[in-house]
């Protein structure tokens, strides 16, 4: 019981974050969010291997900023496929019900 309220409880965290990055980056679906977050990510990595152009603070900044978004790309796409296996529809359950006996059938 607790660890589903803790789940819920990370899920809609995780999903105000993908919202509030698709109203900034003005896209439309989590999966946009992880096209524009690998993109930066690709970015940061080449800083990095230029590392000797960059004043320390930068180099320390950049790696932080790595790791944050790929932690945010790893939960996104954890949230995703939650939310789709939660909205398949082979997770519907059909259960019958006779409103005059209030028996299931």
């Amino acid at each position: 019981m607790m660890k589903g309220k803790w789940l819920i409880g990370k899920h809609s965290v995780v999903e105000m974050r993908i919202k509030y990055y698709m109203k900034c980056l003005l896209v439309e679906t989590p999966e946009h969010v992880i096209q524009y977050l690998e993109k930066r990510l690709k970015t940061f990595k080449c800083m990095l291997e230029n590392r000797n152009m960059y004043p320390r603070i930068v180099v320390v900044s950049v790696q932080d900023l790595i790791k944050e978004y790929s932690l945010d790309v790893i939960r996104i796409k954890e949230y995703i496929n939650r939310k789709k296996d939660y909205d398949s529809p082979s997770r519907t359950i059909t259960v019958g019900f006779n409103i005059k006996t209030g028996i299931g059938k």
